[in-house]
């Protein structure tokens, strides 16, 4: 029992042990003046003893309250280490300086996406296919495709930065300034600048050893390659302004490239005087094979695709011309595949005619259209794709720009043999 009850008990025998008997009007007078005293201060008491417990009460409730919401922070506090934990015991690989072993996909993909920006932890929380596309957005392929590229990259080149190579990809497929890949890849412009140019040139020697004109001995074919030609926009030539440079597709200033393999080494490419100023490819696809078998270039626009095929004009002597290009490269029966533009070398190139069948129509449109994917595959990357900003005069901005379209047809190569090959024509 509290104080304040033993009070009150006492207070009320107290009451009842007062004496009863008769007594003067003055005695009952103080009687009853105690007994409303005592009954005030034990109502008093009474109420004062309620309050305590109201204040009890609220004070329980605000402890467990209290317990509840610790026990809580707790769990989740041990719910969070344990991930930490677990997200620690998975973290990725470290990263490589230097390519020094064989590289596998799965390494490529989470050195390349740390790279790129993204916190391991994340990467632990997301699942193979997400993963898979955010580095095909930062470097234009698959780690499957990567992986056996930069393999190929350190048998060249045994020394390779594996980071340099991985920026330089990414330099090309997203084309971003050196102040932008400065954050992401913690450089400064200056060594950005050098290295993709310096890893460039060495993609290019890489992407000439992958071109390769012969076809399979398997396929016996007199229709074995398609070909046609390829226009890049560039900035305004400054130091030359001509319209020789204008580009009729795209309204603008250009180059164009013909797609056929060549067997040289690119830091031997010399442009000749007659061609010194030309931007324009010339693509060559096997119509069988995942395979591209050339490409040259570059031309100016403004010179037609034919003349580019025959290596001159048609009224030059056939000794007197480019002996390299793809009109000296076939023989006997032997055809390539072309559009209406080649129709004026009917025993090199077989174009569409109206006696033909529609079955044979549809061949030749296929290996047509599929040349055009080629193309498309090629613009996909920026540095290609938009308009090249690269050279500080005509000359060098040829020499970056042919870097440009080798590196990136040596990465598009290596990508048909690893598992994304053009589509069938048959």
């Amino acid at each position: 029992m509290s104080l304040l009850h033993m009070l009150a008990a006492q207070q009320q025998a107290e009451l009842e042990a007062t004496p009863t008997g008769p007594t003067s009007i003055a005695d009952v007078d103080l009687i009853l003046d105690e007994n409303r005293r005592l009954k005030a201060k034990l109502s008093a008491m009474t109420k004062k003893l309620d309050d305590l417990s109201t204040t009890n009460k609220s004070l329980s409730d605000e402890n467990r309250r209290l317990k509840d919401s610790l026990s809580k922070s707790s769990s989740s506090s041990n719910r969070r280490s344990a991930r930490a934990a677990k997200t620690q015991s998975k973290s990725p690989k470290s990263i490589p300086i230097s390519i020094s072993a064989a590289v596998n996909p799965e390494d490529v993909l989470m050195v390349g996406l740390t790279y790129a920006g993204f916190d391991p932890s994340r990467l632990q929380r997301n699942n193979h296919g997400r993963k898979v596309r955010w580095f095909k957005s930062f470097y234009g392929v698959s780690p499957t495709t990567v992986a056996p590229y930069l393999q190929d990259m350190k048998d060249m080149y045994p020394r390779i930065s594996f980071k340099d190579c991985l920026m330089t990809m990414n330099w090309l497929f997203l084309y971003d300034t050196y102040p932008v890949l400065s954050p992401r890849w913690k450089q400064c412009e200056e060594y950005i600048g050098d290295k993709v140019i310096e890893y460039g040139l060495k993609m290019a020697e890489l992407g000439i050893k992958k071109i390769i004109f012969k076809l399979d001995d398997t396929h016996k074919l007199k229709l074995g390659r398609s070909l046609d030609c390829v226009t890049f926009m560039i900035q305004e030539m400054r130091l030359d302004p001509s319209s020789k440079w204008y580009d009729y597709k795209t309204h603008s200033c250009g180059l164009v490239s013909l797609v056929c393999a060549r067997k040289e080494s690119f830091s031997h490419l010399q442009i000749s005087n007659t061609f010194s100023l030309l931007q324009k490819y010339e693509s060559c696809l096997a119509t069988r094979e995942p395979k591209i078998c050339s490409m040259r270039g570059p031309f100016i626009p403004s010179m037609h695709d034919i003349t580019v095929f025959r290596g001159g004009e048609k009224e030059v002597r056939i000794e007197d011309r480019d002996q390299s290009a793809l009109y000296f490269q076939i023989g006997g029966d032997e055809r390539f595949i072309g559009d209406s533009g080649y129709s004026g070398e009917p025993s090199k190139v077989v174009t569409t005619k109206d006696e033909q069948s529609s079955e044979f129509k549809e061949f030749l449109a296929r290996a047509k259209n599929r040349q055009e994917t080629f193309h498309t595959r090629l613009k996909s990357f920026s540095v290609l794709g938009t308009r090249f900003r690269h050279g500080v005069d005509p000359d060098d901005r040829m020499r970056l720009h042919k870097m440009a379209v080798l590196a990136v047809t040596g990465i598009i190569q290596t990508d048909y043999l690893n598992g994304h090959p053009p589509f069938d024509i048959c």
